[in-house]
């Protein structure tokens, strides 16, 4: 789709005694203000994804990832004024 903007995500699914972590998102945040979500976040050019991984936790939660496991990929398409977005989001 022409003028589409792709965006590569990490998404951490931390589980302790059968809870999950998921966070509120800010109000300042420009889309989904207030929203809940599992710690997750844009992967920068040249990185790779397990470093995103453990770089977007610690910024998120202050937790150090020290064991991750692939769970897969997510993908869905967000439109928002006059832009598309395609996510995917890598799920470990």
């Amino acid at each position: 789709m022409p003028g589409q903007i792709i965006i590569l995500m990490v998404t951490a699914l931390i589980e302790k005694n059968g809870k999950y972590l998921v966070l509120k998102r800010s109000n300042k945040n420009i889309t989904n203000k207030g929203r809940w979500q599992f710690p997750e976040g844009k992967v920068r050019f040249g990185e790779n994804l397990l470093k995103a991984l453990k770089r977007e936790v610690g910024e998120e939660t202050n937790l150090v990832v020290v064991d991750s496991k692939f769970i897969g990929i997510h993908s869905n398409i967000l439109k928002e004024a006059h832009s598309v977005f395609r996510l995917f989001r890598t799920v470990f």
